[in-house]
């Protein structure tokens, strides 16, 4: 009898490890596409928090925006970029 080759339960067996194996890696990899968007999203958090500190030490100097202190503050507000404030 020749017994050169693979059965099919040996075939099935192989497709099954590769693919628990495939789950795996996906994971692990959406996982950390998922955290480099959240480390993303608060870095640009943060450098709009520093620009709106700036905007309002700027918006102290009455000859940049006159009487209303807060003019950058209020037109991202009404423009709908700050929400929740």
């Amino acid at each position: 009898m020749n017994n050169k080759g693979l059965t099919l339960i040996e075939l099935l067996g192989a497709v099954a490890v590769i693919a628990v194996i495939c789950s795996i890696a996906f994971t692990t990899i959406h996982g950390f596409v998922a955290g480099g968007k959240e480390a993303a999203t608060i870095a640009q958090v943060r450098t709009l928090n520093l620009a709106l500190a700036q905007a309002r030490i700027r918006a102290d100097d009455p000859v940049l925006y006159g009487t209303n202190k807060y003019a950058v503050y209020d037109y991202l507000k009404q423009k709908g970029f700050l929400v929740g404030e």
